[in-house]
């Protein structure tokens, strides 16, 4: 069992509905393909056909630019787990100010709330 720990869900969502590889997660926080491959198999998650990943390879480029409502719920989870916005972005792909704009954003918006 490795150490590294990803919720389900998240992991689900950026395997099967983002389509990204295992190397592509992996990168993104920092760990190896292996580690992912492994952490599929301990949640159970199905894994892709060799046909299934050669299609992703081709499938829509996502928009950087567009921020998304699922986008916000990782930002909120990883604001709350105490990440700096250098590893949020890194983590997201998205650039250091996209981030901070978006967490001012958000600050102002539960501020006029309360």
């Amino acid at each position: 069992m490795s150490n590294f720990q990803i919720s389900k869900k998240l992991l689900k969502h950026l395997y099967h509905k983002d389509n990204l590889s295992t190397y592509e997660i992996g990168k993104r926080f920092g760990v190896s393909a292996t580690t992912i491959q492994t952490k599929l198999k301990e949640l159970d998650i199905p894994v892709k056909s060799t046909s299934d990943r050669q299609v992703g390879r081709h499938g829509p480029i996502r928009d950087k630019d567009k921020w998304t409502s699922h986008d916000t719920q990782i930002l909120i989870k990883l604001k709350d787990a105490d990440f700096s916005v250098s590893d949020i972005s890194t983590i997201m792909a998205r650039s250091r100010s996209m981030i901070k704009r978006v967490m001012t954003q958000m600050e102002s918006k539960y501020a006029k709330k309360k």
